[in-house]
């Protein structure tokens, strides 16, 4: 039987900061967190995040029993630092989701709270992006 989950984004360490990449594939994070590999997104960069939880809701056209599932992928709707951030999602295998998201041109340097809804779900607070 299906339950429901709260979505939630990857993170790379203890602090919060999401497992994220730039367009050219290297990492978004604190420039100290991977020294000379993590570099923090800019402000109007689209970056691209990853998370767990945003599939099928329970109580949609579930087949029980089946081994494939298929429903359209709504994006969440997300904010940085409370501005809104225009977001696209795409799944990239069963249970892991790409969300690439546009850093809102407002956001200050530091590290910037990432909120999202998913089918009006929070996702898992706590979510950091480093910006500089």
């Amino acid at each position: 039987m299906a339950t429901a989950s709260t979505p939630a984004f990857l993170s790379l360490d203890a602090a919060g900061h999401v497992a994220a990449r730039h367009q050219d594939s290297s990492l978004v994070a604190p420039a100290g967190l991977y020294p000379g590999a993590s570099t923090p997104a800019k402000a109007g960069e689209t970056i691209s995040v990853y998370g767990v939880g945003f599939g099928i809701p329970a109580g949609s056209n579930l087949i029980a029993g089946s081994a494939t599932q298929t429903a359209a992928l709504t994006a969440p709707t997300c904010s940085i630092s409370g501005l809104p951030a225009q977001t696209v999602g795409a799944l990239v295998s069963p249970g892991l989701y790409q969300f690439n998201i546009t850093i809102p041109a407002d956001v200050k340097s530091g590290d910037s709270l990432l909120n999202c809804l998913y089918l009006a779900v929070p996702t898992f607070p706590g979510a950091l992006i480093a910006v500089q």
